[in-house]
């Protein structure tokens, strides 16, 4: 099965991570280099102006909600917010993209990595998956 023939809309998908996030990725580097201390490292995927009509159905809404990065001790902190995770299908991908996102800003802060934090607010599984699986 193709599992992501389900998200497109006339031949294409609803967004891409990069469109959502790629200016802002390079915004947050420039912060905490100015002010490491800073709390306002955030890097939003759910756009509330575009998405907010989506919930109704639509079209695909972003699962991710927003990434934090925090420099304390010496170290870049990570926080992963994520309104709703496919345990199958996207579970893993959605950790190790949030992982290498830190990773990625951690070597652009010349920083060692620090805590990783990932906040799933609703982790399930579809009926679908579990029955192929068991």
């Amino acid at each position: 099965s193709n599992v992501w023939k389900q998200f497109l809309d006339e031949g294409k998908f609803d967004y891409f991570y990069p469109e959502r996030i790629g200016k802002q990725v390079d915004d947050v580097i420039v912060l905490l280099k100015r002010i490491p201390t800073s709390r306002h490292g955030l890097i939003f995927v759910y756009n509330p102006n575009i998405d907010g009509e989506r919930r109704y159905g639509t079209h695909r809404v972003p699962c991710s909600i927003y990434y934090q990065a925090l420099i304390r001790n010496g170290k870049l902190n990570f926080i992963y917010n994520i309104r709703s995770n496919d345990y199958y299908t996207h579970f893993p991908y959605d950790l190790i993209l949030a992982w290498f996102l830190q990773e990625y800003l951690a070597k652009k802060l010349e920083l060692p990595m620090g805590d990783y934090l990932y906040q799933g607010v609703s982790l399930h599984a579809f009926n679908k998956d579990v029955n192929e699986i068991y």
